[in-house]
């Protein structure tokens, strides 16, 4: 981590109540206060802020005395149509394109369908198939099919606030290009825990909401050498509903990763991932 962002962290954390403070007079200040309770929209997305800039501050410390880090800068691109199959079953797939901005070194393409069953209001099965085709300029190309399964649940749900829990397996096949046997194969289990905020109570069909995201990898089975294998990654970002057919999101990403044969090196991503979401056939979102 660069100098600067220590210092900036280190008084962003030291200062937190002075934030908060801040953050509260300007709320009911601000003009923008008729549009619901902004006031506590506002402390939700500070601690959103300070959360992740602790957890950044801390891991790189620990990190720093271990290994050498490097930091990448990225760009996701994301399409989410979604759509109602019968009873009970929604398509919830997705399809998008990231890319390495700082040194232009790799470019990643993948298409991602899936479904969702719902099993009550709250609580809902997943599974799906991934495929993905890395187009690098240093490492070889490599095409993954990655089946996953998971449980997706909406709990606590606290007025504005709600918490979601989103488990799931995935089992990877990988195959580098122009590698004699370079398949490989890995199981890797994923946890996210999410609180999102909305801008609205009760909400139309036309809202703001804020976010914030943790999300640990853990492979239970891995032979897969990859450019970059996740460890932890941390998200805030903003949305907003137009209607029930689409939905817009900006997110920032920070995560922390491993690279080389023998993780020799942490990499830190800071990614920028812009999200459209297009709702089909009269579909009621429950988020």
């Amino acid at each position: 981590m660069s100098e600067s962002l220590r210092i900036f962290t280190f008084l962003f954390i030291e200062n937190e109540l002075l934030i908060l403070k801040y953050l509260d007079i300007v709320a009911e200040i601000s003009p923008l206060s008729r549009f619901g309770n902004i006031k506590y929209g506002l402390g939700v997305i500070s601690l959103m802020l300070l959360s992740l800039f602790r957890t950044e501050h801390l891991v790189a410390q620990v990190s720093e005395s271990s290994s050498t880090e490097v930091s990448t800068t990225q760009l996701w691109l994301d399409f989410f149509p979604h759509f109602f199959i019968k009873e009970g079953w929604i398509y919830d797939g997705d399809i998008g394109f990231r890319t390495r901005v700082d040194d232009d070194t790799w470019k990643r393409y993948y298409f991602r369908p899936g479904v969702r069953y719902l099993l009550s209001d709250r609580v809902e099965l997943r599974g799906g198939l991934g495929v993905f085709y890395d187009d690098n300029k240093i490492q070889t190309n490599t095409f993954e099919f990655s089946p996953y399964q998971g449980i997706h649940a909406r709990w606590p749900v606290l007025g504005r606030l709600r918490f979601i829990h989103y488990v799931r397996f995935e089992e990877r096949s990988v195959w580098e290009q122009s590698v004699d046997d370079g398949y490989t194969f890995e199981l890797r289990f994923r946890y996210q825990l999410s609180a999102k905020y909305l801008f609205c109570q009760p909400c139309g069909d036309e809202y703001w909401y804020a976010q914030a995201r943790g999300e640990a990898f853990h492979p239970v089975i891995s032979e897969v050498d990859e450019v970059y294998r996740n460890r932890t990654r941390l998200t805030v970002g903003a949305g907003y509903q137009q209607s029930r057919k689409w939905t817009f999101e900006i997110n920032y990403n920070w995560q922390r990763s491993k690279t080389g044969p023998n993780d020799s090196f942490d990499v830190a991503d800071h990614i920028i991932r812009l999200q459209v979401r297009r709702r089909l056939y009269g579909l009621e979102s429950k988020e």
